[in-house]
């Protein structure tokens, strides 16, 4: 059960973030989707269901020492304390998915300061001391206003990125409650209607054969996606 009511901005992430608080749909869009309807939420819980990544859990990372680094140990928490686990000052979950945000201005003091500048990343204007604040201010927006800045979000700053931009979740979701439903030994067609919620007695000849080929073919996306989520990818 999910107890931590914490909510995060949707801006610094790619795809719509978890939100664990109940919320009115209208203000819920605000900050992104219920947790189990991210992305986010089936990475960790593929993950999960890596036999290699639990045993190096249990070993400290061994053999995955990045991938531990990062992720750390996601058989000991649950989803939401462990994406709001403290990571160098911020969220796992901001760590590992979202943007990372420049410092957007610099104070430079003296010429040392300067040459480390990335003039790629930022354009310079010096400021008299004596200069009016607020025309000034003006001037510097005129500046910033004639110069060529990229205002898209570089991609490239996220940490771990979906390689694809469409996610299906409830097949995410069918993937993995018919690879644990296998896991306890049921047939395949088993497996399809234990993840439909439906009783065994009532499904139909014709549609168990029919639920045999689902299985097949969901438990091979769903070990694709595992051994995706041991390489630091996902879907």
């Amino acid at each position: 059960m999910v107890k931590k009511k914490v909510l995060y901005n949707p801006k610094y992430f790619p795809f719509s973030p978890p939100v664990f608080a109940k919320l009115p749909e209208k203000i819920m869009k605000r900050y992104g989707v219920w947790f189990n309807q991210s992305i986010y939420y089936y990475w960790f819980e593929y993950l999960r269901r890596s036999k290699k990544y639990w045993f190096a859990c249990k070993n400290k990372g061994a053999g995955m020492e990045k991938l531990y680094a990062d992720f750390g140990d996601v058989f000991k928490d649950s989803f939401d304390e462990w994406f709001a686990t403290d990571i160098g000052g911020v969220a796992r979950g901001i760590y590992l998915f979202a943007y990372k945000m420049a410092q957007p201005t610099l104070e430079v003091s003296n010429t040392e300061q300067f040459g480390r500048l990335d003039l790629n990343d930022y354009f310079v204007v010096a400021i008299n001391k004596l200069a009016n604040k607020k025309k000034t201010l003006q001037q510097v927006g005129r500046i910033w206003d004639s110069k060529w800045v990229n205002k898209k979000v570089n991609l490239k700053t996220v940490l771990y990125l979906p390689n694809s931009n469409t996610h299906n979740i409830n097949s995410l979701k069918e993937y993995l409650r018919i690879h644990d439903a296998k896991l306890l030994g049921l047939k395949h067609w088993e497996c399809v209607a234990s993840a439909r919620r439906l009783k065994f007695d009532a499904v139909i000849k014709e549609d168990r054969e029919y639920f045999n080929v689902i299985a097949s073919k969901a438990l091979k996306k769903a070990k694709a996606l595992i051994k995706l989520t041991e390489q630091g990818q996902f879907i």
